[in-house]
């Protein structure tokens, strides 16, 4: 319940959506906003509930489609570094979204551990913690734009945020074994203006 709403920790902007709203407009308006009002960030974060470049039968779902296809121009536009939602109940990373062409996604598929100064948007979705609910994966053949998925499995996911390198590590809830990782790094920290 309730809109959108952004704070910052250090150097990140973290701005939280409501993806059950589908004014797109509006959301855009409030991230022009909350960037504007924090220039000096060297990370921009976009957190929301619904993934849109996920790894389940939700990634097919016309809803979820329909949000993708309106949701990504702009995160592309605003020069967003990091979407991180949920929804699937499993984990899946994608390789870096250059944007959807056509009702084609755009992924750069070099980016498969690590990207410097990248182009795009990077995608995660958590998995599932508590292991109380879990969806099947699709297979493989659907999911060009997946880097890394993962289901049926307790997971949580460390972040780590310097000046110069966002790094996430997925890991077993069970044994805490690492599972995935992946490290955005800039080596010259651009604005762009919303």
């Amino acid at each position: 319940a309730g809109g959108n709403y952004w704070f910052t920790y250090n150097n990140v902007l973290f701005m939280n959506l409501n993806s059950c709203n589908t004014n797109w407009d509006e959301h855009k308006e409030f991230m022009q906003k909350a960037i504007a009002a924090n220039p000096d960030v060297t990370w921009k974060v976009v957190v929301t509930h619904y993934t849109f470049f996920g790894s389940n039968n939700y990634f097919s779902n016309a809803s979820i489609k329909e949000r993708r296809e309106k949701f990504d121009p702009i995160m592309q536009e605003l020069d967003i570094d990091v979407v991180l939602s949920g929804h699937e109940h499993v984990n899946t990373r994608a390789y870096m979204i250059n944007g959807i062409e056509n009702g084609v996604i755009k992924y750069d598929k070099t980016s498969a551990s690590s990207v410097t100064d990248p182009q795009g948007v990077f995608y995660l979705s958590g998995g599932s913690p508590s292991g109380s609910k879990y969806y099947d994966l699709l297979p493989d053949s659907q999911l060009g734009h997946v880097a890394f998925k993962l289901g049926k499995t307790r997971t949580f996911t460390n972040i780590e945020v310097d000046e110069d390198s966002f790094k996430i590590t997925t890991y077993s809830s069970d044994n805490g074994q690492q599972l995935d990782t992946f490290e955005i790094v800039k080596t010259k920290n651009v604005k762009v203006d919303p």
